[in-house]
């Protein structure tokens, strides 16, 4: 398939997102007016919204329904469910990664909750040598990805596939808005405990740092705990042209409590020491 035909029709997904996040905005500030009327108006408004919304989606979207469908599941290794993704989201972390590498093309990425394809394809334009693998829990991503990424230096596996985990290490891994989870930021809750527990970031950090090649680089943004906090921290040391940035978002400790300011951070990781090998899950 052409990429330019494999992107195109997200743009309508990305109009129509945009769009649903504009009058959720507006009807999330009249459910908090100081005005009794406007504030009970938008209280019923928001419910017929989010109502009739979810019902009309679920009959005609599977993507939709595959969403939804993944947010009632109990698994303990689940992460961010929401899919939005788009080509080149993170064009600093993309060129600042292929800089560092810029001497080493036969390069093995991981693009890990790759979503719908778009990070692999950003990839690989940037690492055009690169073998590339995508991984993703959602069933309906993993069918897209695998129509839009059929080259043959790219592979989309689902995360319950053993072949992928049989991969050689990575010389880096994008885990890029995946280790989250959306209620963290609309619900404002003070624990993260209930939602998404430090554990099962550590513990994914853990398993991730077992597929990356000493020197290796593990590059991690949009995430609602610390890097730094995480167990395998202490093998690794910031991307020295990584300039940290000042996140200005909801983030959590390492005891699942709300940090009070914001934090600055680096999101380009250089990994120190033996390579250590082990199962993988995500």
């Amino acid at each position: 398939m052409n990429q330019d035909a494999a992107i195109k029709p997200n743009f309508i997904r990305h109009g129509l997102f945009r769009l649903r996040q504009s009058i959720g905005r507006r009807l999330e500030a009249m459910k908090a007016s100081e005005n009794p009327v406007l504030r009970v108006t938008g209280m019923f408004m928001y419910a017929l919204w989010q109502l009739g919304g979810d019902s009309l989606r679920w009959l005609v979207s599977s993507e939709f329904r595959s969403i939804r469908q993944l947010a009632t599941n109990s698994r303990t290794d689940l992460h961010q469910v929401a899919n939005f993704t788009k080509m080149d989201r993170y064009p600093l972390l993309f060129n600042a990664c292929r800089m560092y590498h810029i001497n080493k093309p036969a390069l093995r990425l991981l693009s890990f909750g790759c979503s719908t394809g778009e990070e692999v394809l950003t990839l690989g334009q940037y690492f055009p040598q690169a073998q590339i693998v995508g991984v993703d829990i959602n069933p309906w991503n993993i069918k897209t990805a695998q129509q839009r990424c059929d080259q043959p230096r790219m592979s989309i596996y689902h995360t319950d596939d053993p072949a992928w985990q049989m991969q050689d290490g990575y010389d880096a891994i994008f885990c890029l808005a995946v280790l989250q989870r959306t209620e963290n930021r609309t619900q404002n809750p003070q624990s993260s405990g209930e939602i998404y527990p430090f554990s099962r970031f550590d513990h994914q950090l853990t398993q991730l740092d077992s597929y990356l090649k000493q020197e290796g680089l593990m590059t991690l943004d949009e995430a609602d705990y610390r890097f730094e906090d995480a167990t395998v921290a202490e093998h690794y040391q910031p991307l020295a042209w990584d300039k940290p940035v000042l996140k200005n978002r909801d983030m959590f400790d390492a005891s699942n409590q709300k940090l009070s300011e914001q934090q600055l951070i680096h999101r380009i990781y250089i990994k120190k020491g033996e390579m250590k090998k082990g199962p993988l899950s995500c």
